[in-house]
């Protein structure tokens, strides 16, 4: 049997960056993410975020598509939220994500990083934070991607 490990780290952004995920309902959000991550024979390593987004640390099946993926986490996630009372302020999610593979060596400070996104955004806005890592990897930063 082949073995295969695809670390991707995904983040996906409420449109507009609305601020419409409670605190009270993120577990039962990151429990609903799980189960498709889970359902699609992938590995969910960490689920966090904050009000506006959701980052996911995955190990991606060998037989998915990340696109495809991350296209049935917000087209599923979004018809759950909108018909669940605890999300009533929630618009849909923003048309695009981010997603980056990562190394296995990084796993553990992706992890910290995702485990910590309240304190960590306290110093940095999400907007501040995506420009800077999209100017790291040399893509083309516009604020319009994340709407």
């Amino acid at each position: 049997m082949s073995r295969v490990c695809s670390l991707h780290h995904i983040v996906f952004n409420t449109y507009q960056r609305e601020r419409t995920i409670t605190l009270s309902e993120r577990r039962t959000l990151y429990a609903f993410l799980h189960s498709i991550i889970t359902a699609n024979k992938c590995k969910t390593l960490r689920i966090g975020g904050t009000d506006n987004h959701v980052h996911i640390l995955i190990d991606l099946h060998p037989t998915k598509a990340l696109s495809w993926l991350v296209g049935e986490l917000k087209r599923s996630s979004s018809i759950w939220m909108k018909q669940n009372n605890g999300f009533l302020r929630f618009n849909g999610w923003a048309h695009e994500y981010f997603a980056s593979s990562i190394s296995t060596t990084d796993k553990d400070s992706v992890i910290h990083y995702i485990q910590n996104q309240d304190q960590h955004h306290q110093k940095i806005s999400f907007e501040d934070e995506v420009t800077d890592i999209c100017r790291k990897l040399g893509f083309e930063w516009k604020s319009e991607y994340f709407k």
